[in-house]
């Protein structure tokens, strides 16, 4: 009859897609090649990544997050064509970054930060991920080497954390092409050296700036700073080379909230332009910072919404180390 037709084909069919399925173990679970899009392995869950990972044809996210996961990172892995975010904080994981990373060219969110067992160097071939919105590569204690300059191939970056690395030499200056940045870390770089590239002017929808910590980055702050007019947050405490004075430039950061200079070498007067900023936060602690005319203290004491002197010549100015709502 035409209904036990139709029964025994749903019969052949579900036998059919059985036979076709197939399976990936890893981590205790197992994950269907052809249905898992997303894995997630946060506190639960051990084991390695099985060379098997690049099976998983619909996977778009990777996210592990375990001391429990070890092993080294297989290259089946960046057969991946359709993965968008992938994100590795503090596994037991070692090896180097390979240059196959360059193959993920999907991929719009980039993390691998606290993985501590991780040597060599950053690939040049992160260059050819041009689809990338966040880039991570953070507080790895044994990945060193040069910046590559190929970075400032990712256009599409909105974020940049690259702070506590053992990465030497100088701040690419192609960083200037990433003109949709509106974050970049930068900090507690021991190793990093050269100056602040002036092009870090044309990156003007930056919100937030951080580059203290720096001991080996000189010069002075570049005056095109002041083109960075979203600018909330300027933060270069702990750099310990970098001098000069500050620019009236900087009076423009109208939106500047939180400016941080403590122990620079940067001095000089405080330029009369800064009186505008009156939601400013400003911490210069500990530098040769002067300023001319009492009545010009008296301005910066009642327009900013904080300013902490201390340690420096102005330190007897009560009004400007206690913080005020206006």
């Amino acid at each position: 009859t035409q209904s036990t037709w139709g029964l025994r084909s749903l019969v052949y069919i579900l036998l059919l897609a059985g036979i076709n399925s197939a399976t990936v173990n890893m981590f205790g679970e197992q994950y269907d090649t052809a249905q898992t899009t997303s894995i997630t392995i946060i506190y639960s869950g051990s084991g390695t990544i099985s060379t098997e990972v690049g099976q998983l044809t619909a996977l778009t996210s990777l996210y592990i997050s375990t001391e429990s996961v070890s092993g080294t990172m297989p290259l089946e892995l960046f057969q991946l064509s359709i993965l968008e975010s992938l994100y590795f904080y503090r596994t037991s994981m070692s090896g180097t970054l390979p240059s196959e990373v360059g193959q993920l060219t999907s991929l719009t969110s980039f993390s691998f930060a606290y993985m501590q067992q991780f040597s060599g160097t950053m690939p040049t071939e992160f260059g050819k991920l041009t689809n990338l919105l966040s880039f991570s590569l953070s507080l790895n204690a044994q990945i060193s080497g040069t910046i590559p300059t190929e970075l400032g191939q990712l256009t599409g970056l909105s974020q940049m954390n690259l702070y506590g690395t053992q990465f030497s030499g100088t701040i690419p200056g192609t960083f200037s092409k990433c003109t949709k940045l509106y974050s970049i870390s930068f900090y507690n770089n021991m190793k990093i050296s050269g100056t602040i590239a002036s092009e870090l002017g044309l990156l003007t929808g930056l919100y937030s700036v951080y580059l203290y910590g720096n001991t080996q980055i000189s010069g002075t702050l570049p005056n095109e700073l002041g083109k960075l007019s979203r600018l909330t947050s300027l933060l270069v405490y702990g750099s310990t080379q970098i001098s000069g004075t500050i620019a009236s430039e900087l009076g423009q950061l109208t939106a500047l909230r939180d400016f941080d200079l403590e122990n620079t070498k940067i001095s000089g007067p405080i330029p009369t332009e800064m009186v505008r900023l009156g939601s400013l936060e400003a911490k210069i602690r500990n530098t040769t910072i002067t300023i001319g005319e009492n009545s010009y203290l008296t301005q910066i004491c009642e327009k900013v919404k904080s300013c902490d002197f201390t340690w420096t010549e102005l330190s007897s100015c009560i009004k400007c180390n206690a913080e005020r709502d206006l």
